[in-house]
């Protein structure tokens, strides 16, 4: 049979295979398909894309002689030096153990093809039983690390047809010990190592002492670290049992969800507060024949934030019920007003907190829309397309009352049609960091995301909301309060 490897002969009786390639006498390894035939003389043609082969079948002759195998020399390797050593049969080789590396060179005196000759040794210390590794037709071994003492190598080898040799060769090769491995040297190494021992136990000793006296005074300190430790527990439950509270009197002024729907049916509001308390919050009030409603974003997040909601709440309740302020703008204006004269009487202070505030007010009808902005924008959608309706740039209660004077609020009025939906918010959600790189969520990726989840009913741009920025935040933490609230127009808030 051809092969791309040569010519393969096999008999199916004894399942024996022989492999002729160029070193048979072919003059290349690779045939091609189906290019077989046979001539009349019994000899059998092998074609390739160039040549054509004859091979006679009836001359191949088997070489079933084992070869004998012989040592022919050692190469001994030092650090600085190496040494070439002739051996012969049954030589003792002794290697000084200033050599690290011992190559041993030997040969089988086949020469059919000799390239084809296979080797198989087995090192094992003296007495030991032998066993065989195949170096194929490696004729040499290369041996490192042995330890002193005396070893026996054995050599068996195989023709070119795989007949092999029992005869084994073998060879005693005997390492030394050098002078540091001497029974001298390992007394001295003994006494020294008492010496050593018997030192390092002295010095142990004081070591062990001063310890002791480090535990104890460590214990005293532990205990008081664990007394302060008990003290801040305590205190610490006691403040946060004090935010809880805050808490449950911040939900109780906030206006109640269930009058959020009655007002507006087809709604939705995203509250997801950093801490316990939240800086940010969402007012709706309903006065005469207009309803308003906003989202607000008090300077700082937790426990100031909180307070700061909550003279929020007082302020948009006395400015729309008492002073019966109606225009968004307006509303905005007497907010400041409010914030300094509230903290007008407290000694050495500078107004330094403030509200980002988005203000919206709709008639009972739903006819129309007033909003007016403190940094927070209005999104309009209508028509798959979001309108922009931005706050003016600057906050509610960071000035006082003479820049109040200076600081108009913008009143913007929009006309309202059915299926439009309104989207007013706090910068939480925008602002969260996470995403694959870290990066902040942005407004374009808001809008766009407002964009594709419209259409759905609100409860479920609610839920889509929530999820689409708990995935991007991932193992980060929350950066700041999130408040989004979602309305649509329908003649359902018409008829309430």
């Amino acid at each position: 049979m051809s092969t791309n490897s040569g010519i393969i002969s096999h008999n199916p009786r004894n399942y024996q295979t022989m492999q002729f390639d160029v070193n048979d006498g072919l003059q290349l390894y690779n045939f091609s398909n189906r290019l077989t035939s046979s001539s009349p003389d019994g000899k059998i043609l092998f074609g390739s894309n160039r040549d054509l082969t004859f091979f006679n079948p009836d001359s191949v002759l088997l070489n079933k002689k084992a070869p004998k195998v012989q040592f022919t020399e050692a190469v001994l390797t030092g650090k600085n030096d190496f040494v070439v050593k002739n051996l012969k049969e049954d030589d003792t080789l002794t290697v000084e153990s200033r050599y690290r590396y011992i190559k041993i060179n030997f040969s089988s005196l086949n020469f059919w093809a000799p390239q084809k000759n296979k080797y198989k040794y087995s090192l094992e210390s003296l007495g030991k039983p032998e066993q065989w590794l195949s170096i194929e037709n490696q004729n040499y071994i290369i041996v490192s690390g042995l330890k002193a003492g005396y070893y026996k190598l054995s050599i068996k080898g195989s023709n070119n047809e795989d007949v092999w040799n029992e005869n084994i060769l073998e060879l005693i090769i005997h390492t030394k010990t050098s002078f540091r491995q001497s029974n001298w040297v390992m007394l001295i190494y003994g006494f020294l190592a008492i010496l050593i021992s018997y030192f390092t136990f002295l010095y142990a000793t004081k070591q062990l002492r001063k310890l002791n006296r480090e535990y104890r005074e460590r214990e005293l300190i532990a205990k008081k670290v664990e007394q302060q430790k008990e003290e801040l527990i305590i205190k610490n439950k006691n403040i946060t049992d004090s935010i809880n509270y805050a808490k449950r009197i911040q939900e109780a002024l906030m206006p109640s969800y269930k009058f959020f729907k009655n007002l507006f049916p087809d709604s939705f509001i995203l509250h997801m507060p950093k801490d316990i308390v939240s800086g940010d919050f969402y007012w709706i009030n309903e006065v005469d024949e207009r309803i308003y409603f906003a989202a607000v974003d008090c300077t700082g997040h937790g426990v100031p934030g909180a307070f700061m909601s909550i003279i929020g709440f007082e302020l948009f309740r006395r400015i729309t019920e008492t002073e019966k302020k109606k225009q968004p703008a307006e509303i905005l204006r007497s907010l400041s007003r409010g914030f300094e004269t509230f903290f007008r009487d407290v000694e050495s202070y500078v107004l330094r907190d403030g509200m980002d505030v988005a203000l919206c007010a709709i008639d009972k009808e739903m006819k129309h829309l007033e909003f007016a902005g403190a940094f927070n924008p209005l999104y309009l959608v209508r028509d798959n397309t979001i309108i922009e309706i931005k706050g003016d740039r600057f906050s509610v209660g960071l000035f006082n009352i003479e820049e109040a004077d200076n600081n108009q609020f913008k009143n913007h009025v929009v006309p309202l049609i059915e299926g439009d939906i309104i989207y007013i918010f706090t910068d939480g959600f925008a602002d969260q960091f996470g995403g694959p790189e870290g990066k902040k969520y942005k407004y374009r990726r808001f809008r766009h995301l407002l964009l594709a989840l419209h259409q759905l009913p609100m409860r479920q741009q609610l839920e889509f909301l929530r999820r689409s920025i708990n995935d991007w935040k991932g193992e980060a933490e929350q950066v700041d309060d999130i408040l989004i609230m979602g309305i649509r127009i329908t003649h359902r808030d018409k008829k309430q």
